[in-house]
């Protein structure tokens, strides 16, 4: 009966340090990145809190503020809800979206 409560104990701590290691995908800090727009370099500031990145905002860029105001409107919450690039562009902003997406992805490379 011991052993069996052993072996129990020592999966369920095993889980658990697997779960927290899961939750905390990156470091916390501050991280900026660099990706090509559809007009030229895309400057992005990446929070992480938690190891979840918590915010990004646009520093530089060159893009038609229409088209990046939806980036910045429904790309940038998608990428922060989701907690990856992985999703989808925005449609008559794909230049600009996919360089959001690069330097975010650029900006969590420091951050891993």
């Amino acid at each position: 009966m011991k052993k069996k409560l052993a072996y129990c104990l020592g999966f369920l701590l095993i889980s658990i340090s697997l779960t927290a290691c899961r939750s905390s995908k990156y470091k916390d800090g501050s991280y900026v990145g660099t990706g090509k727009g559809y007009n030229g370099d895309i400057k992005v500031n990446v929070t992480v809190s938690a190891g979840k990145i918590s915010s990004i905002e646009i520093k530089e860029n060159k893009e038609s503020k229409s088209i990046l105001q939806d980036v910045i409107n429904e790309l940038i919450p998608n990428v922060i809800s989701e907690g990856s690039t992985d999703v989808d562009v925005i449609s008559g902003a794909t230049g600009s979206s996919n360089g959001v997406i690069e330097a975010v992805n650029n900006a969590l490379n420091d951050a891993k």
